[in-house]
């Protein structure tokens, strides 16, 4: 049995959410490593997609959030074949809440990122043309975005 036939495939639920022209975005730090995510996390077992989506923005923001419709999708898949994600991205909107950082020691900081801020960040997955291009209002009919692993 090969190493890659033990591993699970992951699922990772995000949320595009635009104030002002600017895209909210979560800071981890990992190993001593900072980088932008767009708010999300994995999906549990029996959670929908939207349910998991909104969990996640209570649990690392603090805010609710109205999903809508799935943007893009993107697979983050390592060179060594340990880590494959599978993003899914929809459109989101603020309902309710105060925005505040969640308590998971990775997070670091939230921010909305205006698109020069994006362009100089690291960005994970490697997002950063199609944020840009979709607050640009640029943003093609293209949902699956096809593979990509940030170094």
């Amino acid at each position: 049995m090969s190493l890659l036939n033990n591993k699970r495939i992951r699922i990772r639920v995000a949320g595009i959410l635009i104030e002002n022209g600017n895209v909210l975005m979560v800071c981890h730090q990992k190993n001593g490593k900072s980088y932008w995510l767009l708010p999300g996390g994995g999906v549990d077992y029996g959670e929908t997609l939207p349910q998991a989506l909104r969990r996640e923005f209570e649990e690392e923001i603090g805010i609710q959030v109205e999903v809508h419709d799935l943007l893009f999708s993107i697979d983050s898949i390592s060179p060594s074949g340990k880590r494959h994600i599978v993003n899914l991205v929809f459109i989101c909107k603020y309902s309710s809440g105060v925005y505040r950082l969640g308590l998971d020691k990775r997070l670091s900081d939230f921010k909305f990122l205006s698109i020069d801020e994006i362009s100089n960040a690291t960005v994970y997955p490697s997002l950063k043309k199609q944020l840009i291009d979709y607050v640009a209002g640029k943003s093609g009919q293209k949902i699956y975005l096809g593979s990509h692993w940030n170094k």
